[in-house]
């Protein structure tokens, strides 16, 4: 493994941490509410309020509306159809709690899930900036994968009051991800 590959899998281990500490508050509360839409939209909206920066919030928005579309559609819930029309972010980690819990998926499994797809997703980034091989992605994703249920277990008795960003270097540099981008375009 490269020095560079080194430091690219501690980058993916911090945004699984920050995935725990910040979504899994947010993915539990929604679990604990899926079938009381009052609270699923306070609980929305207080993660749109804490999202730290607004490219989490975009992405957020985006792929949770897109998960609750995609769910509504395929498992033809009346419950998530609902949802789309009563929350007003629709933001993952709370998309991602109240649709597993609708569909009876056990809190665990969900947290679980939840992390791992969060690192599958930056590690499939990675892949194609051309920043790893796809086989040397496989094996950090097998191994960081081990972490996921530490990650878990130190986040999942948070409250949504408690949700927070714990390596905020990660996000400084997500929330420079427009600047670079056009930078990159328009020098």
């Amino acid at each position: 493994m490269t020095y560079f590959t080194g430091e690219l899998r501690d980058c993916f281990g911090y945004c699984v941490e920050n995935a725990g500490s910040f979504g899994i508050p947010f993915v539990t509360a929604s679990y604990n509410a899926c079938f009381e839409i009052e609270k699923l939209v306070a609980i929305d909206n207080h993660c749109d309020i804490c999202t730290p920066n607004h490219v989490a919030k975009r992405a957020s928005t985006r792929q949770g509306r897109s998960m609750l579309e995609t769910c509504g559609k395929s498992f033809a819930n009346s419950q998530m159809v609902s949802l789309l029309d009563q929350l007003q972010c629709c933001h993952l980690p709370v998309v991602y709690g109240a649709c597993c819990g609708i569909m009876g998926i056990n809190i665990k499994s969900t947290m679980t899930t939840f992390l791992y797809s969060t690192l599958r997703s930056s590690i499939a980034s990675s892949i194609r900036l051309d920043k790893v091989g796809p086989i040397e992605a496989q094996i950090i994703q097998t191994n960081l994968q081990k972490t996921i249920p530490d990650v878990v277990d130190r986040y999942r008795y948070r409250t949504v009051e408690e949700a927070c960003i714990v390596f905020p270097v990660i996000d400084m540099i997500q929330n420079a991800h427009d600047n670079m981008f056009s930078k990159l375009f328009y020098s």
